[in-house]
């Protein structure tokens, strides 16, 4: 055999090589696609119910099953310079059930916050202003249906109530 037939083989075995780098590229590539993808939450829940702690900032977002067996997504946005109002969508609600939301003090007690339906369906939520002097809130505290499985926004910067 003479180099020049020992060539198309060595062309056939860079091609089929190339070929096997591609295709196993592409399965790495759609499996980390596939992860990263995994990782998001698409509103879609069937986990048990439970509850949702994270930090109070601008695009926390979260679904979760109450007990009551309603798959609730609350995303909070448009966070106040000084910490007292912000806007929220809540989404998997029964029809007339706002859910009720709550600024949890200090010394661990509740306060009733004000809300505000808005005409796109979002919610404005607002301390009081007649609150108890000198207390700061912790957290805000969303109670979706007055059953097992509420969301706990902490609040990194402590903010007065009145």
């Amino acid at each position: 055999m003479t180099v020049a037939e020992k060539s198309p083989n060595e062309a056939d075995m860079r091609s089929a090589i190339k070929i096997a780098v591609v295709v196993v590229l592409l399965v790495v590539g759609g499996t980390v696609a596939l992860g990263i993808l995994g990782g998001y939450d698409f509103g879609i829940y069937d986990g048990p119910p439970g509850s949702f702690r994270a930090n109070f900032e601008e695009g926390t977002a979260a679904t979760l099953k109450t007990e009551a067996g309603n798959a609730v997504r609350v995303d909070v946005f448009n966070i106040a310079l000084d910490g007292r109002s912000f806007t929220a969508r809540v989404v998997g609600l029964p029809e007339g059930q706002p859910g009720t939301w709550y600024a949890s003090l200090d010394d661990e007690t509740l306060v009733p916050l004000q809300t505000e339906v808005l005409a796109n369906g979002d919610t404005r939520v607002t301390l009081p202003t007649d609150g108890p002097a000198g207390r700061l809130v912790d957290s805000y505290y969303f109670d979706p249906d007055d059953s097992d499985g509420d969301f706990y926004f902490r609040v990194s910067e402590k903010t007065p109530i009145s």
